[in-house]
Formats: structure tokens, C-alpha cells, sequence
């Protein structure tokens, strides 16, 4: 999986991190909004149907009552005019009970509730035409006759109708109660759902932040790791390009850069070599006397290889003298005197005397200064009297041939 997700490109890895990021994001939307749908949905039904039903039956046993009371007062009346009002406001009443009534009938929605509904619907209908029978009986004068008749059977229905409006209520109160802990509940698991949610995410997020951080700058440090070794000269650094990505391109491409300049390095490493042999070159002059010509900046590498040069020379030549000629070195100084100090020294513990030409007259006055004499050695303005020198310490003499041109 990782090795997958290395090998996209850095713009594909932030994007796909960012996507996933994203897609945790919109779920726990989602998931929250769900969830809230559902405690809202709980809410909406005691708002909508429950407390309705409460009002709604509360107002039928109010008007119950009030029918009820009206009752005993027309049964009681003797006056015309007040039995006509009384039957009239028992006539509004009984209408606005079954206005109240009909209007609950959409928010009967459980078995046991419709069953209860169908009942009262039963029990007010034999109610009212029991109430028409003592309002006649009433307005005819027979009023014990109402009374009985409304102790005997209209007590009995206006009773009962008055237990199942209760009963309803009662299942109606118990339904909010039901979804208000319902709606808690809810509540509290979207509450902490939510919260494990952002964990998770946060989590996550941290996890891919962190994988896609790893796997892009990794590569990039090892990347810079290795440019700083080839920088170094070091061309034999082992680029390891694990990724398919742009780094992996870098990496590639460096190890190729790597290549090419270690080819490049031996080839100048060689071409340095065969500079430095010509440019140090131990001449024979004779079969025993030797000479080394300097020219251009002498530094510690070079002094060493010529050095080796000349003593390899006399080992092989048996030379009893050696010519350094030190005219073509532009800058004579400490250091230079030194190399070549330490080169008499090492010629002189293998028995050869060396003659020193070529030292200009500022590097004579500098050499001065500095308190720096070549005791041991012996010191010729030019290469030609050097040469005579040493020719004459091994027995050969020039003559000057006066007819040469």
C-alpha cells in the first residue's frame, strides 16, 4: 500500500490526502445531520401529534362537562326561555365536541390509539342520543323521568366516553414521554458519535499528513544527502530510489550525474597525472648526472611527486648529481623553499649532491630575509654554469668550439 502511495507524484499524493481528509469530513456531516434528522423527527412528532392529542382530548372532556352540566340545568329549569337556551348551548357544545373530535382523527396513528378512538367515537355517538331522549322528556315536562333516564344510561356513556378520552390522553403522554427519552438517547449518541467522529478524523488526518509528509521528504532528504556527497567528490554514493515519483526522477538522474562526473574525475585524475609528469621531468644528462627542470606553482602534491621522481631517478641512474632548475617556478617563496629543501635532504641521504639554478634575484632577497640558505647544496645563476657544475664534479669537462655558428 505504501509503496503504492510513494510511487504517485507529490501533486497526486497531497491531493489524494486532501480527497480523504475531505471524505471523512462530508460523512461526519452527514452522519451528524442524519443523526440530528432523528432527534428532530422525535421532536416534530410530540410537537405534531402528541400534545396535539393532549389538547385536543382535554378540550372533548371539557366539552363533556360542560354538556353534562348543562343537563342538570335544563332538567332543573322551569322557565321556557331557559330551557330553549340551555338546549342551545348543549346543541353548540355537542357540535364543538365533534369538530374537536373529528380533528383528532388524523393523529390516531397507533393500533391501540385507532381501537380507543373507534370506542369513543361508539360511546359519545350513544351519549347524544341519549341526550336527545332527556332533553325531550325535559321539555315535556317529565323531568323525573330525565333524571332517571340520565342516571340509568346517560351517566353510564358519558362516563365511559370520559375514561377512554383519559385513557387516550394517557397513551398520548406516554408516547411523549417515550420520544423524548428517545430523542435524548439520540441525542446523546449523535452527541458522542460526533466526537469520536472528529477523533477519528483528527487521527487520520494526522496519520496521512504524516505518511504523505514521510514519504515525500524522505526521498527529498536522502536526495539532499547525496547531493551534498557528490558535492564532496564522493561519486561512489549508493542512491537507493525506492519512489516512482519526481524525487525518484531527481534521484535517477543524479545517480547518473554521479556517473558521469566519477568517469569525468578518473579522466582528469589521469590527465592531471600525465600533466604532472611532463611538466616534472627528470632528464639524463650524461650517463650519471640528472636534471629536473621546474616550471609553474609548486604545492605539497606536486613537490612529493617530483621528489619521488627524482629520487627513483638516481636509484636507477647511480646519479652522484642531480641539476634543479627552478626558473620557470613563478613565485619562490617559504613554502617552495621548503619543498625543495626536503628534496636535497632526501637526494643527499642517497649520496647525491644537487645544484640549485635559475633562483632570480628578488627570490635571492626574499630567501635572505627569510634566513633560509641551501648550505648543503650548491646555488648556479644559470642553467648553464649549473650544468658545467655538475659536469665537472663527475670529470667531464665543455670545451668551446670556436668555429660553431
Amino acid at each position: 500500500m505504501m509503496s503504492w502511495f510513494g510511487n504517485l507524484s507529490i501533486r497526486n499524493k497531497l491531493l489524494l490526502t486532501f480527497a480523504i481528509i475531505i471524505t471523512l469530513s462530508v460523512f461526519m456531516g452527514i452522519f451528524s445531520n442524519y443523526q440530528m434528522k432523528k432527534v428532530f423527527r422525535s421532536a416534530d412528532m410530540i410537537a405534531d401529534d402528541n400534545l396535539p392529542s393532549i389538547s385536543g382530548l382535554l378540550d372533548l372532556d371539557e366539552q363533556l362537562g360542560e354538556i353534562t352540566r348543562h343537563w342538570f340545568e335544563h332538567i332543573l329549569s322551569t322557565n321556557g326561555a331557559e330551557m330553549a337556551k340551555g338546549e342551545k348551548d348543549i346543541n353548540q357544545h355537542v357540535q364543538v365536541f365533534w369538530e374537536h373530535h373529528n380533528g383528532l382523527a388524523r393523529l390516531m396513528n397507533t393500533p391501540e390509539e385507532k381501537q380507543k378512538y373507534a370506542e369513543l367515537t361508539a360511546v359519545a355517538n350513544r351519549c347524544f342520543d341519549i341526550h336527545k331522549k332527556i332533553i325531550l322528556l325535559s321539555k315535556n315536562g317529565k323531568k323525573t323521568e330525565a333524571f332517571q333516564v340520565y342516571r340509568t344510561e346517560g351517566k353510564s356513556d358519558c362516563d365511559r366516553a370520559g375514561e377512554l378520552i383519559d385513557a387516550l390522553a394517557a397513551i398520548n403522554k406516554r408516547e411523549a414521554a417515550e420520544q423524548i427519552i428517545l430523542a435524548e438517547s439520540r441525542f446523546t449518541y449523535s452527541y458522542v458519535a460526533n466526537y469520536l467522529l472528529i477523533g477519528a478524523i483528527v487521527v487520520t488526518s494526522l496519520l496521512l499528513a504524516f505518511g504523505a509528509a514521510r514519504a515525500i521528504t524522505r526521498p527529498v532528504a536522502h536526495a539532499v544527502a547525496t547531493a551534498h556527497r557528490i558535492a564532496g567528490g564522493d561519486f561512489d554514493v549508493a542512491i537507493d530510489v525506492t519512489t516512482q515519483d519526481e524525487v525518484g526522477e531527481l534521484l535517477r538522474a543524479m545517480a547518473a550525474m554521479a556517473t558521469s562526473l566519477d568517469a569525468r574525475d578518473r579522466l582528469i585524475g589521469q590527465q592531471s597525472a600525465s600533466i604532472l609528469e611532463l611538466s616534472t621531468p627528470v632528464i639524463q644528462l650524461t650517463g650519471n648526472v640528472l636534471l629536473l627542470p621546474l616550471v609553474g606553482l609548486i604545492d605539497t602534491s606536486r613537490a612529493r611527486q617530483f621528489t619521488d621522481r627524482l629520487l627513483q631517478a638516481i636509484v636507477t641512474h647511480e646519479s652522484p648529481v642531480a641539476v634543479i632548475d627552478v626558473t620557470g617556478v613563478p613565485t619562490f617563496d617559504t613554502t617552495v623553499a621548503r619543498h625543495i629543501m626536503n628534496a636535497i635532504d632526501a637526494t643527499q641521504l642517497l649520496g647525491t649532491h644537487v645544484v640549485i639554478t635559475g633562483i632570480s634575484p628578488e627570490a635571492a632577497t626574499t630567501l635572505t630575509e627569510l634566513g633560509i640558505r641551501f648550505e648543503q647544496s650548491t646555488c648556479c645563476g644559470t642553467l648553464r654554469a649549473g650544468v658545467v657544475e655538475a659536469l665537472r664534479r663527475v670529470g667531464c669537462r665543455i670545451e668551446r668550439n670556436e668555429g660553431a655558428a
